[in-house]
C-alpha cells in the first residue's frame, strides 16, 4: 500500500501469482448515501488497461436494514466479497484500509462482511477525476526530463536540414523556407 500525495494505491497478488496495483477513490452511494470505494487498475502505465476501472470494493445493500443501519454512520462500509477476491479482501486488511468487524449482512446467496474504513484511508482517497489526475499528472511529471530530450532532437534535424540544403546543388535556402 502506498499513500502520498498522488493517490491511494493497493498492491497484492492474487491467487494465480498475477501482482496488481490498484488505485483507491472514494464515491458515494445514490440510495442511502454511504461512502463507496472503487478501484482503478494502476498495474502498469504502458498498459492500454492502465486506469480503466477494476472494482467496486464496497456494496450497497439499501434494502437490508442492519446494512442501512452499518452505514448509515461515516467510515463503515460493507464489503463486496461476492466480486473481490480473498486476497485482495485481505491486502486491504494488511494495509490498514479498512478493519472487518465480526458482523455480515446476507443478500441473495452472498454474506458480506461489515467493516470500517480507516480515517487516514478516508481522507487520502480522492474522487474518481481526483484520483486519474492525480495518476496522471504523475506520469506527466516523469515525462519532463524527456522534454529538453525531445527539443534537442526537434533542433538537431533543424540543423541536419539546413546542413543538408547548403550541401545540396540546386536547392537554395531561400527557396527551401518558402516550402
Amino acid at each position: 500500500m502506498k499513500q502520498d500525495a498522488n493517490a491511494v494505491t493497493l498492491e497484492y497478488v492474487n491467487r494465480w501469482g498475477d501482482h496488481h496495483t490498484l488505485a483507491l477513490y472514494r464515491d458515494s452511494y445514490t440510495m442511502g448515501g454511504g461512502f463507496a470505494i472503487s478501484a482503478l487498475d494502476a498495474t502498469d502505465p504502458a498498459d492500454s488497461e492502465y486506469l480503466s476501472p477494476w472494482s467496486d470494493i464496497t456494496v450497497n445493500i439499501p434494502d437490508n436494514p442492519d446494512a442501512a443501519w452499518w452505514c448509515a454512520t461515516e467510515g463503515n462500509v460493507i464489503i463486496d466479497t461476492n466480486n473481490n477476491s480473498k486476497e485482495l479482501v485481505d491486502a486491504l486488511v494488511g494495509a490498514g484500509i479498512i478493519t472487518l468487524t465480526d458482523r455480515v449482512c446476507h443478500s441473495g446467496y452472498c454474506t458480506y462482511p461489515f467493516a470500517k474504513v480507516a480515517p487516514w484511508a478516508m481522507e487520502a482517497m480522492g474522487t474518481y477525476e481526483e484520483t486519474i489526475d492525480r495518476l496522471t499528472a504523475d506520469r506527466q511529471a516523469e515525462r519532463q526530463p524527456d522534454a529538453p530530450t525531445l527539443r534537442g532532437a526537434a533542433e538537431q534535424a533543424r540543423q541536419a536540414s539546413e546542413q543538408l540544403t547548403q550541401d545540396t546543388p540546386g536547392i537554395s535556402p531561400a527557396r527551401e523556407n518558402n516550402r
